[in-house]
């Protein structure tokens, strides 16, 4: 057996009744004719957690595996590893893997996630804008969908359609209808609804990037999530993940984690109030560089260059920041600077700056613009 957890487990605290013996990097409780050996926990990496676990609880991190010997233990025996397995993933919030039975149970309390009362809500939302064809092609987007079903599966849009409410469903229509779809109205119109604590899916895709009536039009993906998440175990670990993959497929010029407060969740549904905060940038609509506060920023080409101080160590291509925990009031604004005025959208200057720059109908830029004419 196999106990898969988020957090590390506390040996032998966490053991259950039994004359345990410890060996090295091991726990042995001994029976008549048997013996069940618990292995010290060992930190797992994402990639090594098997698709039908990595699935059963956010932000897996922990292995502690459990060797019942021999296979012919009798069924008492199986029934107190079980209970030792099940100890373990109730005290660190994991889901225990029979392989002989070929089963994954989560303990009596475990659960993937809480619903949180009331009605109030900040939004935790991670955005990105890119200027490639990632998502151009139905292959694109199915590689887009794994990166979200493999670390937080309520974003994927259980419902979606081109009006609202939506009218097809995900676990009717399936996977391939779902990849035709995108491919065929992201770029026009298209209703996504995730599930709690996803509360938005907001994909624009264009047919061509670059300056339009409204402004510079980019490809633009933003998540939200209801914040009180963070606090729930696993959730941050694995919102962090998916925020690194989707960047890693994305490959965008920039990108930001924000929390914007003042919604409002009815049901599994957002609404937004007039006063609710927006993102300082206007959906696909760039026009430089936005303003702190933000808890993660992630930078690519031509940003890397032009802003000195995101010009460092790279993660292919790219450049990430981000501040621990994102449920603290941490800006990481103020451990990379902010970028050059040069840079930032005019809006924002001229808020530091007042009556410094005067707006028409006529989109306005930033003075030093990285993109075509």
């Amino acid at each position: 057996m196999s106990v898969w957890s988020v957090a590390m487990p506390e040996l032998p605290g966490s053991l259950t009744r039994g004359a345990w013996s410890e060996s090295g990097s091991s726990w042995t409780c001994s029976g008549r004719g048997w013996r069940l050996v618990v292995n010290q926990p060992v930190l797992v990496d994402g990639d090594d957690i098997p698709a039908q676990v990595v699935r059963s609880l956010p932000g897996l991190a922990f292995l502690t595996e459990l060797h019942l010997e021999p296979n012919s233990a009798k069924e008492s025996a199986r029934t107190f590893a079980l209970g030792v397995a099940t100890a373990i993933a109730r005290a660190s919030h994991g889901a225990v893997l029979d392989e002989q039975e070929g089963t994954l149970t989560l303990p009596r309390g475990v659960r993937r996630y809480r619903t949180e009362p009331g009605t109030s809500v900040d939004l935790l939302t991670l955005s990105w804008w890119w200027l490639g064809e990632q998502l151009s092609t139905v292959e694109g987007i199915g590689r887009f969908l794994d990166v979200l079903e493999e670390h937080v599966p309520e974003t994927l849009p259980h419902r979606y359609g081109t009006y609202e409410p939506p009218e097809f469903k995900l676990a009717e229509r399936g996977r391939d209808h779902l990849l035709r779809f995108l491919h065929e109205n992201a770029m026009r119109f298209a209703v996504l609804y995730p599930v709690l604590p996803a509360l938005g899916l907001t994909l624009n895709l264009q047919e061509e990037v670059g300056h339009g009536t409204h402004g510079f039009a980019a490809n633009h993906l933003q998540l939200d999530f209801d914040r009180a998440v963070l606090a729930q175990p696993g959730w941050e670990a694995a919102l962090r993940r998916l925020w690194r993959e989707v960047s890693l497929l994305l490959e965008p010029f920039y990108g930001d984690v924000r929390t914007l407060g003042g919604y409002e969740r009815r049901g599994s549904r957002l609404w937004i109030p007039r006063n609710a905060q927006e993102h300082p940038v206007d959906g696909p609509f760039w026009a430089g560089l936005p303003s702190s506060p933000a808890h993660a920023l992630v930078v690519g080409a031509p940003y890397t260059t032009l802003w000195p101080a995101m010009s460092g160590l790279r993660d292919h291509g790219l450049r990430f920041s981000t501040v621990e925990p994102w449920g603290s009031q941490a800006d990481v604004f103020e451990m990379v600077g902010m970028p050059p005025d040069e840079l930032v959208d005019p809006r924002k200057v001229s808020q530091r700056e007042p009556g410094s720059i005067k707006f028409g109908a006529v989109p306005v830029y930033p003075v030093v613009w990285p993109f075509r004419p």
